[in-house]
């Protein structure tokens, strides 16, 4: 009888070796994914502090007396986006929060300005139209702020994918050069 439990608890050791041998790859992989969550979850934390625990990190005050700038990234608005973290490529899409902060009363407009070439794909929306650029873009975000009233934008990109043969070999050299896109949000404000 113990030859038998002796046998049994080796046959049980042996098959245990023997699925961490074949799993050993799926095991890396686990530990790749709480590697992955690890750091999801530390940048998040990240993200919460420089924020003060606001979503809006795109935060500018609309004076008629100034431009105030704030010069930004796809990279630097990651924390809502659609796919990997701090990740963008082909097929996925986030937002541009803004948040707009009324020293007086005023009408706004904001303008964009790209610092370098966007990737050719990679499309814009907001209030319900489509844009190829910001600059574009930014014709249509105008109205109106009291003073001390805070306005919440939301400027939603998407990067389209499997086009064409052509526009899949723009994505891959556009994909080399998505992380040095950066661009300026310009806010203008005109008397009422």
């Amino acid at each position: 009888m113990k030859k038998k439990k002796n046998l049994i608890i080796a046959i049980i050791i042996f098959l245990i070796i023997v699925i961490c041998i074949i799993r050993k790859n799926d095991f890396k992989e686990f530990k790749d994914d709480i590697i992955f969550f690890k750091n999801y979850y530390s940048s998040m934390k990240k993200d919460r502090r420089e924020t003060n625990g606001n979503d809006y990190i795109n935060i500018i005050e609309v004076s008629t007396k100034k431009y105030n700038k704030k010069e930004i990234s796809l990279f630097s608005n990651l924390t809502n986006q659609i796919g990997w973290n701090k990740i963008i490529y082909p097929g996925t899409g986030g937002e541009i929060p803004i948040k707009l902060y009324g020293v007086e009363n005023l009408k706004y407009k904001i303008i964009f300005k790209s610092k370098n070439q966007k990737p050719e794909n990679l499309v814009f929306m907001a209030n319900g139209k489509e844009y190829k650029t910001l600059e574009e873009l930014g014709d249509d975000l105008t109205g109106n702020l009291q003073k001390g009233e805070i306005k919440e934008l939301l400027v939603n990109w998407k990067w389209e994918y499997e086009i064409s043969k052509e526009q899949d070999i723009q994505d891959t050299i556009d994909g080399k050069q998505i992380e040095k896109y950066n661009f300026e949000i310009i806010t203008k404000g005109e008397e009422i």
